[in-house]
């Protein structure tokens, strides 16, 4: 009877460890997929920033200058957005989208207006701030 009992604690311990590693595992590597989104989500902000401060002071840029000095395509980013829908973060989420809507804006309603430059260039210092 006592191996037995021993035999059972010995399971139970060993599915506990077994499920606090597996779940450590799955921990370290959602944050590691989250830090990866923030990184790209933060060079596409930078990048925005770097051709709306340029649209801002001097005149708005061609869309060759834009495509050369994104280094993160729009693509790219619309990806990255689930994964930091799913972070928990709204003001995050909400500046992100707002940073998506005006960036789509840049890429596909050229010329755009100074004051749309200017929100674009506010969006991406917003969501910089909050990361």
């Amino acid at each position: 009877m006592t191996e037995a009992i021993f035999g059972l604690i010995g399971v139970i311990v060993g599915g506990v460890i077994n499920g606090g590693v597996t779940w450590l595992g799955a921990r370290s590597s959602r944050r590691a997929t989250v830090r990866r989104s923030r990184r790209l989500a933060w060079a596409f902000a930078q990048d925005v920033e770097m051709i709306s401060t340029f649209a801002v002071e001097g005149e708005a840029p061609s869309p060759t200058f834009i495509d050369q000095h994104l280094r993160i395509p729009m693509q790219a980013l619309e990806e990255e957005r689930r994964v930091l829908a799913d972070d928990g973060d709204a003001a995050l989420w909400d500046a992100l989208i707002h940073l998506i809507r005006l960036g789509n804006m840049m890429l596909h309603a050229n010329p755009l207006e100074r004051d749309d430059w200017v929100d674009l260039l506010d969006a991406a210092k917003r969501f910089n701030e909050l990361l």
